[in-house]
């Protein structure tokens, strides 16, 4: 055992070096040690250590260029409550990438009594672990206080990380999303209303800590985020795939980055869906940074009249789009083949969809009718387009005050304008 107690260490600069290095011991305690004022890889940096000991010590105004200004610990041989952090205190320190007080990956540790105040890091202002859960992580968690600033152990005060976990940060936790003005999980995310073929635009998904706070990847004003904390954010993507393209199929772009969204959100642009219609079918989301995928339930609907079904494989159908100057007012049948007609374009200025733009002079009976016939006694009264949004569907293309076949007669008693029109002969 080695022991270092009623030990002042003050004002050292060691920039590529930690101040106390810990090899090849099997237990190391620490008793009212004060680190104040050091600039150094950490104050105390172990690697593959046994067991160390922390007790009514004070860590205040450190500095590291890299992580856990204060306490830098990898891969213990024993983990548990033998390592330990007990009455002791951190303040103001700071780290360029992790753990602005305490670094810790793959060790499991103990922290009771402590105070960590004002310490920052890009990730992880006070704390950040990797690889294990610690066991005082658990307890917070288990308390329900990880996003509160203190638990029955340890008080957490003005705390800052730049990017995730003003506390404790150890990789982004969760995924969500906004339906109606709410928050919510990515398990409730659902596709809804999909047509097979429909390419998928501006659907943002944020990312959270485990605090519930917003990953947030644009550097505050006047700050660089080192090379290293930078790699770590490409890591930030997700993958949206299915796990049976008998059922569903996604194509084009399914892989999504963090980083290239200026406003921290995962955008979802650019993916087109495939499926069977009328049919619920999953998706999977998948993360380098998340304990497990999601399942998310996508819901296709029918085609629509202007567009028809495109076989793509055994059960997979897309809906096609009437383009180019052709139509269809006929409502697609899975089961029944559907040609897109020619506009006629002497009658019509345009079509597409289920959408034809009748010429002005001509007069269709409905928009659920392609029959056009040429207004030619009273030419001027038919007007197609222009009236689209102000006529009822059945007295569609007259100007107002008339109505009926060809627009040739007046609405005496306002049953569609709403008014009495009469003619002057």
């Amino acid at each position: 055992m080695s022991q270092i107690q009623n030990c002042t260490f003050s004002q050292n600069k060691l920039e590529n070096s930690a101040l106390i290095q810990i090899q090849n011991i099997d237990f190391v305690q620490f008793n009212l040690a004060i680190f104040n004022l050091n600039a150094c890889l950490s104050c105390v940096f172990s690697q593959t250590c046994s067991q160390i000991n922390v007790i009514k010590s004070a860590f205040s105004q450190n500095l590291s260029k890299d992580s856990g200004s204060c306490i830098l610990l990898k891969n213990f041989l024993v983990q548990g409550d033998e390592n330990s952090i007990v009455d002791s205190i951190f303040d103001s320190n700071f780290s360029q990438n992790s753990g602005g007080a305490i670094y810790l990956q793959n060790v499991d540790i103990e922290i009771l009594n402590s105070i960590f105040s004002n310490n920052k890091a890009s990730i992880g202002g006070a704390i950040r672990y990797l690889d294990i859960i610690p066991r005082f992580i658990h307890k917070i968690i288990k308390s329900g206080k990880a996003n509160q600033k203190s638990s029955s152990d340890i008080q957490f005060i003005n705390n800052e990380a730049f990017i995730f976990g003003n506390n404790i940060g150890s990789i982004p936790k969760y995924l969500t999303f906004y339906r109606d003005n709410n928050m919510k999980f990515i398990e409730d995310f659902q596709l809804e209303n999909i047509r097979s073929g429909d390419i998928i635009e501006n659907i943002e998904i944020s990312l959270l800590d485990e605090e519930q706070n917003i990953v947030n990847i644009i550097p505050p004003h006047n700050t660089h985020f080192t090379q290293k904390i930078l790699n770590e954010i490409k890591f930030y993507q997700i993958q949206l795939f299915s796990n049976n393209q008998n059922e569903i199929d996604i194509k084009y772009n399914t892989i999504f980055s963090y980083q290239q969204s200026s406003n921290n959100t995962f955008n979802i642009s650019g993916m087109k869906i495939q499926g069977m219609p009328k049919k619920s079918s999953q998706i999977q989301i998948s993360a380098p940074f998340l304990r497990q995928d999601t399942m998310n339930n996508t819901y296709t609907v029918d085609c629509q009249a202007g567009e028809f079904f495109s076989q793509i494989s055994q059960q997979i159908y897309e809906c096609q789009q009437c383009i180019n100057n052709t139509y269809s007012l006929i409502e697609p049948n899975l089961h029944q083949a559907i040609q897109c007609k020619q506009c006629q374009l002497d009658k019509a200025d345009s079509c597409y969809l289920n959408v034809i733009n009748v010429k002005n002079g001509f007069w269709r009976l409905s928009q659920h009718d392609d029959q056009i016939i040429e207004c030619q006694n009273q030419p001027k009264n038919c007007e197609c387009q222009s009236t689209l949004k102000t006529q009822q569907e059945s007295q569609f293309c007259c100007i107002k005050g008339f109505i009926g076949p060809l627009c040739e007669i007046c609405d005496n008693y306002g049953e569609v304008w709403g008014e009495r029109f009469g003619s002057l002969d």
